[in-house]
């Protein structure tokens, strides 16, 4: 700032009107740095006096601005720092005199953003000096002004600037960090905070967040991870990696987790998820734990295909967990990775049902009239038929998403589901079908008391008193109708009616 500027900004200061009950302004001029400490001999303002503190006088200029002379305006020139108020003769005239002036760069900047001109955000808009000197570095910080409501908001400020983030929020800040890399000289954010000098603050910031210490960006990486990873799963289970892991910051760990996996842009965290499970060899570690120990664990990608693999060499294996399937299903499908793998998971709860369907009716089908047997079956066997299609639909779906871990798994599913429904539902309730419909078939062609489809005209058009729409499809399957009349009733709350013939 020229010493034009410097004596136009000061008329203007003692030009202002008086505060009530004051008759004469007193202006001390902060100048810690002495920068114009050789033009206050030459400096001329109308009707102000001048006096240049020296760090011996301090008592002289009191008695004179407080008992000597309690009319005459002043300048009071401070080129000197004090450690604490204390040490300060005149902090109380100071007080009571107003804002203090200042007419250096600082000073310019934090009037440009609009901060406060106290010591506090002054000492750090000093230290970060590098980073304010550039207009558009400034204009950043302007457009989150109204954000900054204390001097520990300027780190922030600034870290949220050179990420490129609209908040000076933590999380949005150590997002930004870890999403540029994790080789710390390879990462052009980090390296910019270096550059400005504001690397220290944010390794603070991760040490009060998170709990870590030191400053590798891939071991912060993982120490958020598997820190998170505490709150859904028992920590004897990650035995070895303690120093990875502080309980007491679990929460803001798990909550950043949670937030960064739930955004519309996760793909950045996938890549780093599979990053820290590789070179810590995680899949093998959750690989030798139950389903139970991980089900609830969203924090790294690799489960959902590990559990997957259990439950499906279970049933390669002959075993059918139905409820552990249905359990790991309810557990999973709110989770993020539940969409890459829904359509497993759909084959798999539909060869549950079909198991339960299985032990429901492990006697076969043994009903005596031919009558019994299409009532069960409108009411209770066509489920079979329901889940069978359901796998199936399940399987084609699989073959778009092409999982290499789990494709080969889930054709061994398939073969089970096809003894169960062809080897076993099909040949049993077949027989039972053909042993007690043949003689009403040869002696009247066709099963008495059961509705003809010859009758569907008279029994449904001719008397009817409303106009009827019929559609005509060719060999619909029983229990597709009744998936059709459940969606029907559930999306129009329409009162729907099956039945058959």
């Amino acid at each position: 700032m020229d010493a034009e500027k410097i004596v136009q900004d000061l008329t203007r200061r003692f030009s202002a009107p008086l505060p009530e009950f004051y008759n004469r302004r007193i202006v001390f001029w902060h100048d810690e740095d002495q920068k114009f400490e050789s033009q206050i001999d030459d400096l001329e303002l109308n009707n102000v006096k001048i006096i240049k503190l020296t760090g011996s006088n301090q008592f002289a200029v009191k008695k004179l601005l407080t008992v000597e002379d309690t009319t005459s305006n002043y300048l009071v020139y401070c080129p000197i720092s004090y450690d604490s108020p204390e040490k300060n003769w005149l902090i109380n005239v100071e007080l009571y005199s107003g804002e203090p002036f200042r007419a250096d760069i600082y000073t310019a900047w934090m009037d440009e953003i609009g901060l406060v001109q106290s010591p506090n955000y002054r000492e750090l808009i000093k230290r970060y000096s590098k980073f304010f000197n550039a207009k558009d570095r400034r204009n950043k910080i302007i457009a989150m002004a109204d954000k900054i409501e204390k001097p520990a908001h300027i780190h922030l400020a600034v870290m949220a600037a050179i990420c490129g983030v609209k908040e000076i929020s933590p999380n949005a800040i150590i997002r930004s960090v870890l999403e540029a890399g994790l080789v710390n000289d390879e990462n052009s954010i980090y390296q910019s905070f270096i550059n400005y000098e504001v690397d220290t603050a944010f390794w603070q910031l991760i040490s009060q967040g998170t709990g870590y210490k030191n400053t590798s960006l891939a071991e912060l990486a993982a120490h958020i991870l598997l820190t998170a990873t505490t709150r859904t799963m028992n920590k004897d289970n990650l035995a070895g990696l303690e120093r990875f892991i502080s309980i007491p910051h679990q929460s803001f760990c798990f909550d950043f987790v949670s937030e960064w996996i739930h955004c519309d842009e996760y793909d950045s965290y996938r890549m780093l998820a599979e990053y820290i499970e590789e070179e810590l060899k995680l899949f093998n570690r959750f690989n030798s734990l139950n389903i139970e120990a991980i089900y609830d664990t969203e924090v790294f990608p690799c489960i959902s295909s590990i559990i997957l693999i259990k439950l499906m060499t279970d049933i390669k294996n002959q075993i059918i967990p139905s409820e552990l399937i249905l359990t790991s299903n309810e557990k999973r499908r709110t989770m993020l990775w539940y969409k890459n793998v829904s359509c497993y998971y759909e084959g798999l709860i539909a060869i549950a049902n079909m198991q339960g369907f299985f032990t429901d009716h492990a006697v076969g089908f043994h009903l005596a009239e031919a009558k019994e047997i299409w009532k069960a079956y409108t009411t209770d066997y066509y489920k079979m038929d329901q889940y069978y299609r359901q796998f199936h639909c399940a399987f084609q779906k699989s073959l778009t998403v092409s999982n290499d871990m789990l494709d080969d798994l889930f054709k061994h599913v398939a073969d089970k589901v096809e003894a169960l429904y062809s080897g076993w539902y099909l040949t049993q309730l077949s027989d039972n079908w053909t042993s007690v419909s043949g003689e009403d078939l040869e002696k009247h062609g066709y099963i008495p008391d059961i509705k003809r489809q010859v009758d569907f005209y008279s029994d449904h058009i001719s008397s009817a008193d409303s106009r009827i729409f019929v559609i005509i499809s060719d060999a619909l399957r029983y229990e597709v109708a009744v998936s059709l009349s459940e969606q029907l009733r559930r999306e129009t709350q329409s009162e729907v009616a099956i039945d058959s013939m």
